[in-house]
């Protein structure tokens, strides 16, 4: 202790080199913001995995069923994956014949020794297997790490056609793959896609008002009754085992697969006649979309985007953004949707909950010594435990989500508790009526041992968080990296700049005593 007091003595002579030596420490605080990624939650493994397939536009169910069928035989090759659930038809978007989901359950943690048998480490293998799949897009995504968002844990950007109706939906959609493919270009992009297309076949049916008019039907029930056997109507819902069940009218299967099936669909005019509905409407093939979705009141194209492994959604987000800055036509508005959305809002309230803690602590601490002076010197321990904490999670390759945010609030107390020590003994000493450098000194030495104890205590209790393992790892590690890192360096630091910064302010109101000589060699040249 008697070196630390040295140590101490001799920064306070250098005191303004050391506020030199502070300014730098901040500046490198700024730079080392810009250089941490952002982020919302961390990816977790979390036992499972969701693929989707996506076949041409217009093909039959049973298509879509032969790709889920060599998709799960593809799954079944890995050792990690325990067993696969499949639906063809079916999509996180909506029904489609030409799409499917499915589900890979992992085996338990504990059999799944190594970074390749992690979720992170099987997704790269299992997608370059399916590429070997051509009739059809098959693509496997980890889960989302907060339920109701992105199925896929993919950011969600709609493009929005906010022209009026003038833009087309060709023109629109010709326009969101030029945003995908300026994404695609950035290093921060996995994959930037959009599941929407404009090329499913259909067949329009538009019926013949005049020839229905003349045969004496009833134009609303030839509607209803087109409605009602080739799409669906829903009539009402029943109850039963506790559960309740839609009622929907429509014609069965094998009366509805073929176009021509619409000549076995009759309407009874006015006189009685049957009239077959094939005679009353006109058929052509025209391609369009499946569903044309809408956002906010406009017509909409979701653009899903994956990080790269070593970026974080908060890059992402800014690649797609620049993207749509540069390539997007004046009438195509965007707008956030999802992790994506809670993110944008939540960078924002991070730095004013942070704000917040410093001057709920400020304020705490001011009406406990009665001075506004302690709480600066006390809080200047904080820029030095948030520059700790971000020079660990850049060196861990960490993002600065929600987590980490969180362990930068808790720094703000876990910062100050050194400095009050030493403020507090040091305060102490002054009233017992030591100078302000010997007090400074004195308080040190004397709150040395049980800062480093105390310090020593937690990090050892915040190191498990830094080796964590299996579920809910990536969390631990965020929270960790930040809390060890910053408590660490603060502890480091703040041992040397606090008796500095204590001398520089108490400095200005203060002047310092004289000893009986000096005061007597001061009264004579008076």
């Amino acid at each position: 202790m008697l070196g630390y007091g040295q140590a101490v003595s001799q920064l306070i002579r250098q005191r303004y080199s050391v506020v030199a030596l502070f300014v730098a420490g901040l500046a490198l605080m700024g730079l080392m913001l810009k250089l941490v990624p952002t982020g919302f939650v961390p990816a977790e493994d979390q036992g499972y995995v969701i693929g989707v397939v996506q076949a041409p536009d217009g093909v039959s169910l049973s298509y879509t069923q032969a790709v889920m069928a060599r998709s799960q035989a593809i799954l079944a090759q890995f050792p990690e994956i325990q067993s696969t659930f499949l639906i063809s038809g079916f999509s996180f978007d909506g029904t489609a014949p030409n799409r499917g989901v499915f589900f890979a359950t992992l085996t338990p943690w504990p059999q799944r020794q190594g970074a390749k048998a992690t979720a992170f480490g099987l997704l790269p293998r299992v997608n370059q297997a399916l590429e070997t799949i051509q009739e059809a897009r098959v693509i496997a995504f980890n889960a989302a790490p907060v339920p109701g968002f992105s199925p896929t844990n993919a950011l969600e950007m709609q493009l929005q056609d906010r022209s009026g109706g003038q833009l087309s939906l060709e023109d629109f959609l010709k326009n969101s793959l030029e945003v995908i493919g300026l994404a695609n270009r950035s290093p921060t992009a996995a994959g930037v896609f959009s599941s929407f297309t404009a090329s499913m076949p259909q067949i329009e049916v538009e019926l013949d008002r005049d020839r229905i008019k003349t045969l004496h039907i009833d134009l609303a029930e030839a509607q209803s009754t087109l409605r009602t056997y080739l799409g669906s109507r829903y009539i009402n819902d029943f109850s039963f085992g506790g559960r309740n069940y839609p009622v929907l009218l429509q014609a069965d299967a094998p009366f509805r697969n073929d176009p021509e099936d619409i000549r076995n669909i009759y309407l009874r005019s006015k006189d009685g006649t049957l009239v077959s509905l094939a005679a009353l409407s006109r058929q052509r093939e025209v391609s369009g979309p499946a569903t044309i979705s809408h956002f906010n009141l406009f017509r909409s194209i979701k653009i899903e985007g994956q990080p790269a492994p070593q970026a974080s959604s908060g890059q992402l987000i800014t690649a797609m953004t620049a993207a749509h800055d540069q390539a997007a036509l004046p009438s195509v508005g965007v707008a956030w949707q999802g992790s994506a959305r809670v993110e944008l809002a939540a960078g924002k309230a991070a730095l004013v909950l942070f704000g917040l803690g410093l001057v709920v602590v400020f304020l705490v601490l001011a009406a406990q010594y009665e001075s506004y002076l302690d709480p600066v010197i006390i809080l200047l321990t904080v820029p030095l435990a948030v520059l700790g904490a971000l020079i660990f999670l850049w060196l861990r390759d960490l993002a600065l989500n929600v987590y980490a945010q969180v362990g930068l609030v808790m720094l703000i107390g876990l910062a100050s508790k050194n400095a009050i020590l030493i403020v507090e003994f040091a305060n102490q000493a002054r009233h017992q009526g030591l100078d302000l450098v010997p007090a400074v000194i004195n308080a040190c030495q004397q709150r040395f041992r049980p800062i480093i104890m105390t310090s020593t205590a937690s990090l050892a209790g915040f190191f498990p968080l830094l080796i964590a393992r299996g579920a809910g790892s990536s969390s631990r590690w965020s929270i960790g990296y930040t809390v060890f890192g910053g408590l660490l360096v603060a502890t480091l630091l703040s041992l040397l700049v606090v008796p500095v910064f204590y001398v520089l302010f108490k400095g200005l109101t203060v002047r310092p005593r004289m000893d009986p000589a000096s005061r007597d060699s001061h009264q004579k040249q008076l």
